[in-house]
């Protein structure tokens, strides 16, 4: 099942894994040219974590220190 988020102008987005693997894979991106070249050459970064909500507030925490 695919699903997203959307966080300050990105969008946070990943997949269930399945049961058998252990790790969340999110994949952040944004459609806005300027919050895009933030994330320089790039254009999309994957983040893991051992959870969902591990995944989604690394991804968050990856966002904000864009921002910041």
């Amino acid at each position: 099942m695919n699903n997203s988020e959307v966080y300050r102008g990105f969008v946070i987005a990943w997949q269930e894994p399945p049961r058998t693997s252990a790790a969340w894979t999110a994949n952040v991106a944004s459609d806005d040219p300027s919050l895009n070249a933030l994330m320089r050459i790039h254009g999309s970064m994957v983040i893991d974590g051992p959870t969902r909500e591990e995944m989604i507030a690394r991804s968050k925490a990856f966002i904000d220190s864009l921002l910041s």
